[in-house]
């Protein structure tokens, strides 16, 4: 509650990323909030889509422990990469899915990240998408969830969105719901 993903293009091929989150955790009669580390990345495209190939790009982000408020400060960096691939299956549907590795800034243990989601273009302005997506600790029990929601398209530069889903293991949520928000700002007119 929130986290925020701001994303900045150097070139049609390359982002910065950095994403910042506030938490709340209640436990028993303690309440915490503060920032969680930030992380800092990029995502670059590393193929175009060529009938069976998928377009893939690479996204590399690296957890900054003391980057959050004194109670939810990590001990250590952590890194986190995926590749993320997309068919486009017809001129509304498409599908993607990713592969990739997490640390959580504790452990030197990996956890296998994975999704597979199916897009569809419902109108010009109006998408829907469905997704299977979970998490696998090399030594812990795997966590798996399904989601489901839709985007609207208020403006070429706004995007509102809603989501829902559920989990399929005893580490995952029963249940979890999301709003977002999304708003893309021209640089090159911040700049003048």
């Amino acid at each position: 509650m929130p986290t925020i993903l701001w994303k900045y293009g150097i070139s049609q091929n390359i982002e910065l990323r950095l994403i910042t989150e506030v938490n709340f955790v209640k436990s028993f009669d303690n309440k915490i909030t503060g920032f969680v580390p930030a992380i800092v990345g990029f995502k670059i495209s590393v193929s175009e889509e060529k009938g069976f190939i998928p377009a893939t790009g690479f996204i590399g982000h690296l957890t900054l422990p003391n980057a959050a408020s004194s109670n939810f400060k990590a001990t250590y960096f952590a890194p986190s990469f995926r590749f993320n691939m997309q068919h486009t299956l017809s001129n509304k549907f498409t599908l993607a899915y990713n592969l990739g590795a997490e640390w959580n800034g504790e452990s030197s243990e990996p956890t296998f990240i994975y999704t597979l989601t199916s897009g569809m273009g419902i109108t010009e302005k109006l998408g829907a998408y469905m997704e299977i997506y979970g998490f696998a600790p090399q030594y812990q029990i795997n966590d798996h969830r399904a989601d489901g929601g839709f985007t609207y398209l208020i403006s070429k530069d706004i995007m509102v969105d809603i989501s829902g889903g559920f989990g399929f293991t005893k580490q995952s949520p029963n249940s979890f719901f999301a709003l977002g928000f999304s708003y893309r700002f021209n640089a090159k007119k911040i700049k003048k």
